[in-house]
């Protein structure tokens, strides 16, 4: 993966470590759901511990981030600029109109998993304002589905 994405998990990461409910409340989405997901599927020594990269590694090794989600997907075109390069993305054999970006980093391909971040904002809303929930209640539900596991108040609090 990219600096950008190892940048983005190191802010989920601070903002697990410190985010009261009011900045949580005035996240993006994703991101909302991303620091809630961490908070409270992540032990509390590891997310003291952890640096960006080691959440990311965290979150593959836990299912948060998994193959369930990639499985079927491959790449369609590449269009390379110079150091960046846009892949479409396939899912199912069929085409779909989100693109991965890449960056070559230190002479390598490594993948934006940022990329795909806003047009998975756009179907998160979606599917939240058809709930009929607030953002807050979706994510107590689903994370609750998700871990068998109804998440505390303290997971709208910044770690003690």
């Amino acid at each position: 993966v990219d600096k950008n994405t190892i940048d983005y998990y190191s802010r989920v990461l601070e903002l697990a470590k410190t985010a009261d409910s009011a900045e949580l409340s005035s996240l993006p989405i994703l991101d909302k759901f991303m620091v809630l997901t961490v908070k409270h599927r992540t032990p509390k020594e590891d997310i003291l511990r952890y640096d960006g990269k080691g959440l990311l590694v965290y979150a593959i090794k836990s299912g948060m981030v998994g193959k369930s989600s990639v499985v079927n997907n491959t790449l369609g075109k590449i269009d390379v600029k110079g150091d960046s390069a846009l892949a479409q993305l396939i899912v199912s054999s069929k085409p779909t109109p989100l693109h991965f970006t890449f960056h070559k980093e230190s002479g390598n391909w490594k993948v934006d998993l940022t990329s795909i971040f806003p047009a998975s904002s756009e179907a998160f809303k979606k599917v939240v304002a058809q709930s009929g929930k607030s953002d807050a209640e979706f994510f107590i539900e689903l994370l609750t589905n998700l871990t068998g596991t109804e998440p505390g108040p303290g997971i709208w609090h910044p770690l003690q």
